[in-house]
């Protein structure tokens, strides 16, 4: 009924959890301009609530006063079969008394944190207090005081068999009493509940579930302990976003408003509610809440009822109870009062004698509906290791509504799309929004319906083998009509994935057999090539400068023996081509080729080629293919050796210069043109002295 403000009473410690503030107690709080809580999805919610007073206000003083000790609500109806409860928030005030009063200073209020609700022990989270003085600011004889209080009850709601029920509140402590003397040297060694009834004690319940047969929709709650007496009071809150087709509804939470005193005794107005989202302010009222001058159950707004209205005006048709005494909860249908493409709501209150606190106001929209999808390609699918690639990402709404939230504040589409093990992150463009490297998350500010906004990422390859990076909308503050952001149902046109196949490069390896011969002696060279990837490799060409590379002498007697890599073999200045198994070759230039060869994906090639020491001196040589003059192309990709390839080639001393002794032999030293080998061949002569004939030892003869 009566009051004024006094704030900063008590102002514990914050700490947070969720969207509220846990263990604050806070002065006169005026209602917040932005959402405390957000819900969104095939939602809906009901009220209820209760009162502990037993009487109205009359001539009959104590019949303000007159408080129980159960409060029982109405028993809700409208939670369906099926439906699973989100959130369910219990808020309960009292009138209150206080401790460490000095004579004109209120000490901090008592506030009865914790209630027995439904026989659940139930602590409050958020905590709010007021002290007010009497009969002004200016001179106070009195001080009331007030708090009110919210749970989070979902676990207990949650785990009923229905929660179509009715629900009690007992041990809430409540001021009912005069408390001191009023005097104006002492004013705040005194309260006054009962002479001024104010007495207040009740509770209040929204439960919101998740019906999967209802449309999508948008709910923020607004929360404070706001209060209102003989003075006008207009909050805007920001954050909605209306879609072209919706519905719309608030509730409105107050504590000890009463059926009478409905005129503010300064300007002779009647108290009144208004509300518009995207258009001017209008009336809403309901059969419970007809407005107006008039005292009585149902009369002005702020009016000790419960309700909830299924359309707008005096004459709307509405359920609920009005014996609700100190708890208004009233909700109504603002469908018509809402705009599309409204981004906030005005309520205008106009105040009356009557004393009332603004407690919540929730407002549900039915949301628009996008089309989120997501489409992903890649500059190379088979990347070559340690090149680069570049991933675009196309994030497209179909709309029909743009990706904004119905009724919360603007947020933006979150794409996931962190790089996998083998990707070395390079740079990032986006067409709109930013990309965060280390946590992978692209924030997109609100694609408009028909629209698509790309994100390129440009990664050094570093792994091997098979790399898939995977892309999804992860959040996004309006539903999508087809897809449930971060459910990781690879189905959804919400996901895609690219795969990699990441090319290798060729290995070589080379051998000497036997690695050790005599001066012009001949080993056979055996070159090795792998490919390790999952692709062929085409074109292969190899160039092997023996003569240069080992200091061995020109020209120099080359032989291919075996090739499994196909393709021509070719040596000499003047390109000559050796085929298996045709005889050597004088390479003028002593560099073995390899053009047009082929090496199946995973496996290998090699080819073998004798070749010929000519050189005298005995020394270890060593024979290097650089990785550079091992190149291929797989999958359209030009790759080269992993590294250089060598192999060593020991060779003996000749025993060409040593003391020769004529015994009456001949020796013919010749070379086989197939395999190189050089024979010394022996004519002896020493028998024809006794008449015998001269005979060649060994081989062939002379040619």
């Amino acid at each position: 009924m009566w009051r004024r403000a006094l704030r900063g009473v008590v102002r514990p410690a914050l700490a947070l959890a969720g969207l509220g503030v846990v263990g604050s107690a806070l002065a006169d709080t005026p209602l917040s301009s932005t959402p405390t809580y957000k819900f969104q999805g095939r939602i809906d919610y009901v009220t209820t609530g209760a009162t502990f007073r037993t009487k109205r206000n009359s001539a009959t003083a104590a019949d303000s006063c007159a408080v129980g000790t159960t409060a029982t609500s109405q028993a809700v109806s409208g939670v369906p079969a099926g439906a699973t409860i989100r959130r369910a928030l219990l808020y309960w005030a009292a009138s209150a008394t206080r401790t460490g009063d000095t004579d004109t200073v209120p000490g901090p209020v008592v506030n009865d944190a914790t209630v027995n609700f439904d026989g659940q022990s139930v602590s409050a989270m958020t905590l709010f207090t007021d002290s007010t003085p009497i009969p002004s600011v200016a001179a106070p004889t009195t001080y009331n005081s007030f708090f009110s209080d919210v749970a989070d009850v979902t676990a207990y709601i949650a785990g009923l068999v229905t929660p179509n029920k009715t629900y009690s509140m007992t041990g809430l402590t409540i001021q009912s009493t005069n408390v001191g003397t009023a005097s104006a040297t002492t004013p705040a060694r005194s309260s006054g509940h009962c002479t001024y009834a104010t007495v207040l004690g009740g509770w209040g319940l929204y439960i919101i579930y998740d019906d999967p047969t209802t449309t999508y929709k948008n709910l923020v709650m607004y929360e404070g302990f706001e209060r209102s007496q003989n003075t006008n009071i207009s909050r805007t809150m920001t954050g909605l976003r209306v879609p072209t087709t919706f519905s719309a509804r608030t509730s409105i939470l107050a504590w000890e408003g009463d059926e009478t005193l409905n005129v503010n005794t300064t300007t002779n107005v009647a108290e009144a509610l208004s509300f518009g989202a995207g258009q001017t302010p209008s009336a809403i009222t309901n059969i419970f809440n007809v407005g107006g001058a008039g005292s009585g159950a149902r009369q002005g707004i702020f009016n000790s009822t419960i309700s909830t209205g299924l359309s707008s005006g005096t004459t709307a048709t509405a359920s609920g109870r009005d014996d609700a005494y100190g708890v208004d909860f009233d909700t109504f249908d603002v469908t018509a009062k809402t705009s599309t493409g409204a981004t906030s709501a005005t309520i205008n209150i106009i105040g009356s004698q009557d004393l009332f606190y603004l407690s919540s106001v929730p407002i549900l929209i039915t949301s628009g509906v996008a089309d989120l999808s997501l489409t992903k390609a890649v500059s190379n699918a088979t990347p070559v290791i340690g090149s680069t690639v570049t991933y675009r990402l196309t994030l497209s709404n179909a709309g029909p509504d743009p990706v904004s939230s119905a009724v919360v504040p603007p947020e933006n589409v979150v794409v996931s799309d962190a790089l996998p093990a083998g990707l070395s992150f390079v740079s990032a463009s986006a067409s709109s929004g930013t990309y965060d490297a280390p946590s992978g998350q692209w924030s997109v500010p609100e694609p408009v319906a028909n629209s698509s906004v790309t994100l390129d990422i440009t990664a050094t390859v570093t792994g091997t083998g098979t790399i898939t990076n995977v892309t999804e909308v992860t959040s996004s503050p309006q539903p999508d009509s087809d897809s449930t952001p971060g459910n990781g149902v690879t189905t959804e046109d919400d996901y895609a994935s690219v795969p990699l196949t990441v090319v290798q490069p060729l290995t070589v390896s080379k051998a000497f057999s036997p690695a050790t011969v005599p001066a012009g002696g001949v080993s056979a060279l055996t070159i090795t090539i792998t490919n390790p990837s999952s692709f062929a490799a085409g074109t292969l060409s190899v160039t092997d400068d023996l003569a240069g590379t080992m200091g061995l002498s020109r020209p120099l007697p080359l032989r291919l023996t075996a090739n499994s890599c196909g393709g021509t073999v070719t040596t000499g200045t003047t390109p000559a081509t050796l085929t298996v198994g045709s005889p050597a070759n004088e390479s003028s230039d002593g560099i073995l080729k390899l053009t047009g060869g082929n090496v199946a994906a995973g496996g290998s090639c090699a080819l073998t080629v004798q070749v010929t020491v000519p050189d005298a001196s005995a020394t270890t040589r060593t024979n290097t293919i650089p990785a550079a003059n091992v190149t291929a192309t797989i999958s359209g990709q030009a790759v080269t050796a992993a590294a250089n390839a060598t192999g060593t080639l020991s060779s003996t001393t000749s025993s060409a210069g040593a003391a020769f002794t004529c015994d009456a032999r001949f020796y013919q030293l010749r070379q086989d043109p197939l395999t190189l080998l050089s024979n010394l061949y022996v004519l002896d002569r020493r028998n024809l002295a006794a008449g015998g004939a001269a005979q060649w030892a060994s081989g062939f003869g002379p040619g």
